[in-house]
């Protein structure tokens, strides 16, 4: 979680504050969309998720949008008179519950919040399990990524808006200095924008690095810690009341607040050493 959630909100709020700053027209519309997300609750953004995700076994209809679209689409030949994905958008009233029509030719269900990894999905068959590169692929966590997923949906909006601002920030001269000396606009964004914003991009990684160590709401709602999705702070709380292990809920709990500490303290260094030059 560390690594992968401050790694792409960082790479792709740069990217995109990037971009956003290269617009002509409609910068503020373009920005108040990407930003939209942070205004929504972890809790809020969980539960659009988690029905996005969901999965019902089979033969009950599908609720979740990606399983929604995978039971209503042919993998067999359409056959004459009959178009294409008809064959699978099908129900059936069984047992008082409305059920979709199985069929072969159609493709099946997946949970994805049950996938520890990647060994049940379709493709995976086709990978070589004797291959160093195979294996790790297919023991990718799919869960846990997929959640991972919902908090860089959240905050690249954030990370993207407050790199802009740095961005603007930037004497427009040195910009223009590059571009007459003949800088590509890659070579521009590596070599000026990069540099420049380097206080900005260190605060927003120190904010998400604290954010995902006390994050709890995601994993909450979606998993309750279950399948191997745990974190820290689910597992404080588990400990706590589920558990009634006060004493090691409170070791979970020191163990988040000296994880933060240090990367609290180097920051204000930072910023009180960057004041006083």
């Amino acid at each position: 979680w560390l690594f992968f959630v401050v790694f792409f909100v960082l790479l792709i709020g740069l990217v995109v504050g990037w971009l956003s700053d290269r617009l002509n027209k409609g910068e503020a519309f373009f920005k108040s969309i990407v930003f939209m997300p942070m205004a929504i609750s972890a809790v809020g953004a969980s539960a659009i998720f988690k029905f996005i995700y969901e999965y019902r076994p089979p033969p009950l209809t599908q609720i979740g949008i990606i399983n929604g679209i995978r039971v209503s689409v042919d993998r067999g030949p359409t056959l004459p008179g009959i178009k294409a994905g008809e064959k699978c958008m099908n129900n059936r009233i069984i047992d008082g519950m409305k059920k979709d029509f199985q069929n072969e030719d159609c493709l099946n269900p997946i949970g994805w919040l049950q996938q520890r990894d990647l060994s049940n999905l379709p493709f995976a068959e086709n990978l070589n399990p004797d291959n160093f590169f195979s294996s790790i692929l297919v023991n990718l966590p799919v869960n846990t990524m997929l959640l991972m997923l919902i908090m860089i949906w959240m905050f690249t909006g954030f990370a993207a808006v407050v790199f802009s601002a740095g961005i603007k920030a930037i004497p427009q001269e040195i910009m223009e200095a590059g571009q007459i000396d003949g800088a590509s606009e890659m070579r521009v964004f590596r070599s000026i924008v990069i540099p420049y914003i380097k206080s900005t991009i260190i605060v927003v990684g120190t904010y998400m690095v604290v954010t995902v160590l006390k994050a709890f709401d995601i994993i909450y709602v979606s998993t309750r810690g279950d399948l191997e999705t745990n974190l820290l702070a689910v597992k404080m709380l588990d400990e706590f009341s589920k558990y009634r292990n006060f004493g090691r809920s409170a070791t979970v709990a020191v163990l988040i607040f000296v994880c933060v500490l240090p990367i609290i303290i180097g920051t204000a260094i930072r910023e009180r050493e960057n004041t006083q030059s």
